[in-house]
């Protein structure tokens, strides 16, 4: 059982690194091909609720892509790109 376990975690961590490495580059080209950012403030937690239509492993990978933190690396990577406004917009 704790070898299954150590390889579920190695496994999450895997994946874990490659949604990091996903948003790093994501954000430094956006923040390279455009002046303006707009970044929608999307709560994925509304969008997954269990009224929706999605499906469970849609929500699960939904979440799994971690939305909130992808707008944090894109804002804590606009001081390497002066030049080039970040402007986060309410979805309301």
């Amino acid at each position: 059982m704790a070898r299954l376990y150590r390889r579920w975690r190695k496994a999450e961590a895997r994946l874990t690194r490659r949604i990091q490495e996903l948003h790093k580059t994501t954000a430094a080209w956006l923040l390279s091909s455009y002046i303006v950012v707009i970044l929608s403030d999307c709560s994925t937690q509304q969008m997954v609720r269990r009224g929706g239509k999605l499906s469970k492993s849609t929500r699960r990978a939904f979440l799994r892509l971690a939305h909130y933190r992808f707008r944090q690396v894109v804002k804590s990577q606009q001081r390497f790109a002066p030049w080039c406004l970040v402007m986060e917009v309410s979805a309301v």
